[in-house]
């Protein structure tokens, strides 16, 4: 992978400026939450992670920027947020400012595995739905994270992958699945990988956390709004819930650097 390259031309079939646009036409949740439970899950989610004023706050695959503004608003932190998509961070950014934000969150085009920040800068790094993790570079990924998190400090996530157990014919059938989406960098997603990735970077204290329940629930309010449209539902949506009810999908994970 040549550092010459910007992320949209590392993956430009995956991560096409259309990109947030496609996901958000039948999305339960709105287009500034493009991740499973909306704004009640982001707000359940964060309060795991606590979270104090005057912190710096890492916020990876942050799409719009809608959870990174909410935080410095409510919480009163200096947060920065990065994503892959050229227009999230410009959406994002002109959200910052609507908001009278600015001058607590930071956007920044980039790619997690090639995070341009000083390492041991974040107290908090979190992510939703963070496609960075799903690809083939994960270890590259987590240990960019690793690097740039302090000392004693807690790094989270919540994604729409197997849980920890999964059997090699349904991480198998996964990444077919994702492969046949448009996502041939997305291999070998299950939790168990995650947790030696994030292992292998240096992080401990490790939780993975069982959220099947909430994934289902949107995977199958996304198929119900295509068939209400008249529209087939997408593939990938329907071998995921097809999977998902023989083995849970859909987990959080904690982690701290020692």
């Amino acid at each position: 992978m040549s550092a010459d390259l910007t992320p949209n031309e590392r993956y430009p079939e995956e991560y096409g400026e259309g990109f947030h646009d496609r996901l958000a036409e039948f999305w339960p949740e709105p287009k500034e939450q493009l991740h499973a439970g909306g704004w009640t899950y982001t707000r359940s989610f964060l309060s795991r992670l606590n979270i104090a004023a005057g912190q710096s706050v890492l916020d990876v695959c942050c799409g719009e920027g809608a959870t990174a503004c909410w935080l410095a608003q409510s919480q009163n932190v200096r947060v920065t947020g990065v994503d892959i998509v050229r227009s999230a961070i410009e959406a994002a950014r002109e959200r910052a400012a609507r908001l009278e934000v600015s001058d607590k969150c930071t956007f920044i085009h980039a790619d997690i595995a090639d995070l341009p920040v000083t390492s041991s800068t974040y107290d908090l790094i979190y992510g939703q739905d963070p496609d960075g993790f799903a690809r083939d570079d994960r270890a590259r990924s987590f240990r960019e994270c690793a690097r740039v998190l302090r000392p004693g400090r807690l790094f989270g996530i919540h994604h729409w992958i197997p849980g920890p157990g999964a059997t090699p014919d349904i991480v198998q059938s996964f990444d077919r699945a994702n492969h046949d989406a448009g996502y041939p960098s997305h291999i070998n997603v299950h939790a168990d990988a995650y947790v030696e990735a994030m292992t292998d970077a240096g992080l401990r204290e490790i939780e993975v956390e069982d959220i099947s329940e909430m994934y289902q629930a949107h995977l199958k309010a996304i198929t119900s709004r295509m068939l209400a449209a008249g529209k087939t539902p997408d593939p990938w949506a329907s071998i995921w819930i097809k999977l998902a009810a023989r083995h849970p999908f859909g987990v959080a994970l904690f982690a701290r650097k020692p």
